[in-house]
């Protein structure tokens, strides 16, 4: 079974974090990113203020073209 730890927030992750978040990248590509959970980026970028946007808002997540329906 896997270890569980804790690995605080450093100065460093959370600027990388806020310039993920301007930037448009993608919650999951950031998580990745960062080596951390999908849940705790998400959580942290709430708690600093800049939360990801939902998909369905972020930019290129649905196509102007009538031929590509969702």
């Amino acid at each position: 079974m896997p270890r569980v730890t804790k690995r605080s927030w450093t100065p460093e992750d959370i600027e990388r974090l806020r310039h993920f978040v301007a930037t448009g990248v993608s919650l999951m590509r950031s998580s990745v990113a960062l080596k951390r959970s999908r849940l705790s980026t998400q959580q942290k970028a709430r708690e600093i203020g800049c939360p990801f946007p939902h998909s369905r808002h972020r930019p290129g997540a649905v196509r102007s073209d009538p031929e590509h329906r969702i």
